[in-house]
């Protein structure tokens, strides 16, 4: 089986993206870890990019936090090492007869 990350456990797709009728053009995100604050979608919801005006710290609501995070995106024919197969697929997790 080929590691790529629409194969993967923690990938989940993006429904929009998947229309084409090839998996592999699909783009998704990858949950294996937390996400993220994005540096740029903060400083726009706490309004700091305004010329001259850029300011070290920031202090923002949780649901501005919740909306300045995200999942890193990746293509479906993408792999980054941590590739780890769905537990319904993993030949571990099969019955032994």
């Amino acid at each position: 089986m080929t590691e790529k990350c629409n194969r993967c456990r923690f990938w989940q797709v993006d429904g929009a993206t998947a229309v084409s009728g090839n998996p592999d053009e699909a783009f998704g995100s990858c949950r294996r870890h937390p996400p993220v604050i994005v540096d740029a979608i903060a400083d726009l919801l706490a309004g700091l990019l305004a010329v001259g005006s850029y300011q070290t710290s920031r202090v923002l609501p949780t649901d501005q936090l919740a909306q300045a995070s995200r999942q890193p995106a990746t293509r479906a024919d993408d792999w980054c090492g941590h590739f780890e197969l769905p537990p319904h697929r993993n030949p571990a997790n099969l019955p032994i007869c």
